[in-house]
């Protein structure tokens, strides 16, 4: 889709370049048509043991009609009536803080779980520097790592989130894209937990961290630079942060460090056990399991004898 008719749900060049390339597993794709037309795109990730759907990108085709928004919010009713039916638990969004669809959304019962501001800077191939985060962690540092996920992460995201310590074991014990490391205050104690999601092109960095404890912005800047000099061995690159509404203090340093700020972002979810399916969408989706189809043209048969169809 080009770039100018995407729409919400990621950093939007994140989605683009990153998570949308052909065949990339677990991802989905919705369109809604008329009889002759493709109107909207909506593209979703979810994985087979996963109970969340999550909403990457939404586009649009041809120029903008009145028709549009209505268009839009019936696609993500049928998404969300999909969900419903796969046995999901939630479905999350991302969504700039101005964006119209933030209202499409909470009208079909999505709720605000925080706000974010997403960070961006380019790295540049830095040759040697400090010594370079594990790309995995010891058993030991994987639970300390929960414990502060807990004790520092409000309960709206701790419940959107739906992890448990089965769940938290899996993801960091397994190989995954995700690098991840620690940073110990002198007492022992886990101060801050960094990872890094790479895409095609991209990087997306995290932390969490315990606010209360003493000399905490030396802790945390150890952490940020342990994750640019693993990024600046990789080349010429752009990294992105996320910034939860309670972390004053990484967004202080990341302004210190060149970052600039992208854009203010919602993170909503629906729980499915709330969504009720409105009378207007009570057709089932199907669903196009390869996005590049979407993107060269290649589309499933529609029934030309409805007036709309999701395909």
């Amino acid at each position: 889709m080009p770039e100018t008719s995407v729409r919400g749900f990621s950093p939007v060049v994140f989605a683009l370049k990153s998570s949308l390339y052909p065949m990339r597993k677990h991802y989905r794709a919705f369109a809604y048509t008329t009889p002759t037309h493709i109107r909207s795109i909506c593209y979703t990730h979810t994985t087979q043991n996963e109970d969340t759907l999550h909403l990457v990108a939404l586009g649009e085709f041809g120029n903008y009609s009145p028709k549009t928004e209505i268009y839009r919010e019936k696609l993500l009713s049928s998404v969300c009536a999909w969900a419903v039916r796969e046995g999901k638990q939630k479905v999350v969004a991302k969504v700039a803080e101005d964006d119209p669809l933030v209202e499409v959304l909470v009208s079909l019962g999505f709720t605000r779980v925080t706000e974010e501001k997403v960070f961006s800077r380019e790295i540049f191939n830095a040759g040697s520097g400090p010594a370079t985060p594990e790309t995995s962690l010891a058993e030991q540092d994987i639970w300390d790592a929960w414990r502060l996920y807990n004790h520092t992460e409000p309960a709206t995201i701790r419940r959107a989130d739906g992890l448990t310590p089965s769940m938290w074991k899996r993801n960091h014990m397994e190989k995954t894209q995700r690098k991840e490391w620690i940073v110990r205050n002198p007492e022992g104690n886990l101060a801050v937990y960094g990872s890094l999601k790479s895409g095609k092109r991209n990087y997306i960095l995290n932390f969490f961290y315990d606010p209360d404890i003493p000399e905490l912005e030396q802790s945390l800047r150890l952490a940020l630079n342990l994750g640019i000099n693993k990024i600046s061995q990789i080349g010429h690159v752009q990294v992105y942060c996320t910034v939860r509404e309670h972390q004053d203090e990484l967004e202080c340093l990341l302004n210190d460090e060149g970052f600039s700020l992208l854009h203010n972002q919602l993170r909503l979810v629906l729980y499915t056990t709330a969504f009720v399916k409105s009378k207007d969408n009570q057709t089932v989706p199907s669903v196009e399991t390869n996005p590049a189809a979407l993107q060269t043209g290649f589309f499933q048969k529609k029934d030309t004898t409805q007036k709309d169809a999701i395909i």
